[in-house]
């Protein structure tokens, strides 16, 4: 069953994402909730760049009382994720490549067969946001990133929450507020109601 279980999740993570997704090692795990745990997990870019997202450890726990119905809903845990965020000198940002368009892939969170992620949360990330749209790169820096991503089968924006170190290894800045829906045939908007910058 775990083996059936790990190969399914596998080939539909690799199916949202354009298949760029690859892990060292997947295991079934019960402690903490069922669901898999992936080491090494990466997302890479499908144009050949930095890759997208990398991850030593990740975790994907079902929420048993959401998925009572029959369908299966749960969070996609990311332990000390590095998230490359890039604009190229032909301003295309490269997590674009992995977002759905009008028209193209289904949820870019339904991973097939009743599975679901309803959430996202990072724990102790690094974020490069990478510029380089007028020719001279620039980098910002946010680390320890600890981050969640709510509410994102809902059909409607979903509720981030995070806090990060902005050029600072300790937390100095927080923001909320909504962002999405990811849907074939809307563009996700991006309002922050919380940005706080401390010191």
């Amino acid at each position: 069953v775990g083996t059936g279980l790990e190969s399914r999740v596998m080939a539909q993570l690799q199916s949202a994402v354009g298949g760029k997704v690859s892990v060292e090692a997947a295991e079934l795990r019960f402690a903490g909730g069922p669901g898999l745990r992936f080491s090494g997990l990466s997302v890479a870019d499908p144009a050949g760049g930095e890759p997208l997202i990398t991850a030593p450890e990740a975790a994907y726990t079902v929420d048993v009382r959401a998925s009572l119905g029959g369908d299966v809903e749960g969070t996609l845990h990311l332990e000390h994720p590095v998230l490359n965020i890039v604009r190229d000198s032909s301003d295309r940002l490269n997590f674009d490549a992995i977002l759905p368009k009008a028209g193209g892939r289904r949820d870019a969170f339904d991973l097939g067969g009743g599975a679901t992620v309803s959430a996202i949360e990072v724990s102790d990330g690094s974020v490069r946001i990478i510029d380089r749209a007028d020719g001279t790169p620039r980098e910002i820096l946010l680390a320890a990133v600890d981050a969640s991503l709510t509410g994102l089968t809902s059909g409607l924006p979903a509720r981030i929450e995070a806090r990060a170190g902005l050029e600072s290894s300790l937390p100095n800045l927080t923001l909320s507020g909504s962002v999405g829906p990811w849907s074939a045939a809307v563009t996700p908007s991006y309002v922050f109601d919380r940005v706080a910058l401390q010191g």
